[in-house]
């Protein structure tokens, strides 16, 4: 059995803790036992851990486990053999890594280790032992939130589809019963007189353009892929590469603020990098030369926003060109048609756009999707 009390882990402490603390990994752990004997055996060898720079805390010796609060981030190593009474159960905790220590293979020992990310025998305990049960905790917990998470968008996108399907129904079941009673007026109106009226054949365009408009527009909704994610972040930055060549030929100043962690939209991936890379196109064309353009991307609370603003670039020197007559107005061309078409792509997907573009010079776009 591991001891923290021995001379040879004390020497192994000081050598971890001068060799190790340059390049650890800080990690929070939470160690819930009733035993303080197991809660010794346990801090020591999270000290000891040749990767990690361990901030522990032990729980269930002052408090009650059942008013734990474990944070995300934390990981917890729980005592199986834990009073019946005040057993925690990591059920509760989904999004923490959770490491269960087994002393016994009794029933209620082995039920408690069965919902855990990870289990290691007290009797195998060691530094080592206890990083790889960390680690495995750590992979398994990732694991299962990232299945759990496709599952939620998997349930989403299903009753989304019942609902189209629904709601085409609703649409397209009123518009194919007046044209069916239109064509039986007209077929029997035809073979009466041997003519048709404007009004009838009006009322057949009419009805057939709201038919063909609705179908389309359902297909639209259901072609995405059910549950398709898509990195925003990444389709943002990718566009804004490719265009980096372009932006520079015009003379503009691209500059692009975008996270570092990815940040994933419930969208299909192909349509959304489609809009984006036209958005981005079409606003390099729109402006006159030597514009300043910025492509800044953030997270707000469940949100992911796209705001693309241009302005008059700052000269050499840092001082500020500045703009003494608003931006004149000019007819619209190409330019106008793609970037109008970039925005109802991405209306379609479900973004909410807000822009004062117009048909003026210069840009005030902002683009926001829901996080997956």
């Amino acid at each position: 059995m591991f001891n923290p009390n021995a001379s040879a882990n004390n020497d192994a402490r000081l050598e971890t803790e001068s060799a190790g603390a340059s390049h650890a990994t800080p990690l929070a752990i939470v160690i819930v036992t009733d035993d303080r004997t197991t809660a010794q055996a346990l801090v020591s060898a999270c000290e000891l851990m040749p990767s990690y720079d361990c901030r522990v805390r032990v729980a269930a010796l002052r408090d009650d486990p059942a008013r734990l609060r474990a944070m995300p981030d934390e990981v917890l190593i729980v005592d199986a053999a834990n009073a019946p009474e005040r057993r925690l159960d990591p059920a509760r905790y989904p999004a923490s890594p959770c490491v269960s220590v087994v002393h016994a293979t009794t029933s209620a020992e082995v039920d408690q280790a069965a919902r855990s990310h990870a289990v290691i025998l007290f009797d195998k305990l060691s530094p080592a032992a206890l990083e790889l049960a960390v680690r495995a905790a750590q992979r398994n917990c990732r694991a299962l939130t990232i299945a759990r998470r496709t599952l939620e968008a998997v349930e989403r996108s299903a009753i989304s589809a019942r609902d189209n399907h629904r709601r085409m129904v609703e649409e397209v079941s009123p518009i194919a019963h007046a044209l069916e009673g239109l064509l039986d007026i007209m077929g029997a109106e035809n073979a009466a007189n041997g003519e048709l009226t404007p009004t009838q054949f009006g009322l057949l365009r009419n009805w057939t353009r709201d038919l063909v408009r609705s179908v389309a527009r359902h297909q639209d909704a259901s072609a995405a892929p059910v549950g398709a994610q898509a990195d925003f972040s990444a389709i943002v930055e990718n566009c804004v590469a490719h265009f980096r060549r372009k932006s520079e030929g015009l003379g503009h100043t691209l500059v692009l603020s975008n996270p570092q962690e990815p940040v994933v939209v419930a969208v299909d991936p192909r349509r959304l990098h489609a809009a984006i890379r036209q958005l981005t196109e079409s606003v390099l064309d729109r402006e006159l030369r030597d514009r300043r353009i910025d492509v800044v991307l953030w997270r707000s609370m469940d949100e992911c926003r796209l705001a693309i603003v241009s302005g008059p670039p700052a000269r050499r020197g840092g001082e500020a060109n500045e703009e003494t007559a608003p931006s004149p107005v000019r007819p619209a061309g190409p330019a106008d048609e793609r970037f109008a078409g970039a925005l109802a792509q991405l209306r379609q997907l479900g973004a909410v756009v807000e822009t004062s573009c117009a048909s003026a010079y210069g840009s005030s776009l902002l683009v926001s999707l829901p996080i997956a």
